[in-house]
């Protein structure tokens, strides 16, 4: 018997790889907005207003970011270098300074 994949669940499946990267992100989210409300003192439309503003440069800035990986061409493939600048770059900026 031949197992016919339907439209609906391949794009499932490809929805479903999304899950382990979105709850972790979407808990940090949650905390960051109990931190800036309630921490730093921001209003909640103001909070809300630099997550609308952030959304647009994200709108903007995921098609370059993509152009440039699909293009990278090295011995380590097309996403490693930019994976591990990245990593480098974000660890150095967050490295605790005293």
């Amino acid at each position: 018997m031949k197992f016919v994949k339907s439209p609906r669940l391949k794009s499932f499946n490809y929805a479903i790889g999304m899950f382990g990267t979105s709850i972790p992100i979407n808990m940090l989210k949650t905390y960051a907005a109990i931190f800036y409300v309630d921490t730093l003192g921001l209003t909640t439309p103001q909070f809300a207003l630099i997550l609308f503003i952030y959304t647009f440069i994200d709108v903007l800035d995921n098609p370059v970011y993509g152009f440039l990986s699909d293009r990278t061409r090295t011995k380590w493939g097309r996403r490693r270098p930019w994976r591990n600048s990245g990593t480098r770059r974000w660890r150095s900026s967050s490295w605790p300074s005293k």
